[in-house]
């Protein structure tokens, strides 16, 4: 995302999610992170900063996963702060971040 301080290599408790295949849904997302012009491709990844306490599970096999459905809401414009421990958050406060390797 804009201001971003973090990647993948920063914390072992931070999980990336990959854009939604519905296009209704991922044009929900990418109102959601304000990037204008930004393309997603098939590497485009969202941090799990960017999303809230119950919308992250971890599966049976100790994946993080996102709930169905779910848009990433958590932005430093909407002054986001929350210290609360969620599942793939790591506790430092730092922007959030969008993933998209080459």
């Amino acid at each position: 995302a804009i201001k971003c301080n973090d990647n993948i290599g920063c914390s072992n408790m931070l999980s990336f999610h990959c854009f939604p295949k519905d296009p209704e849904l991922r044009a929900q997302w990418l109102m959601k992170i304000r990037r204008h012009g930004f393309i997603v491709t098939t590497s485009s990844r969202v941090c799990s900063r960017h999303f809230e306490t119950g919308d992250i599970f971890v599966s049976s096999s100790g994946k993080r996963c996102l709930q169905p459905k779910v848009v990433p809401s958590l932005f430093h414009w909407n002054n986001f702060s929350k210290k609360t421990e969620r599942p793939g958050l790591y506790n430092i406060t730092t922007q959030m971040c969008i993933l998209i390797r080459g």
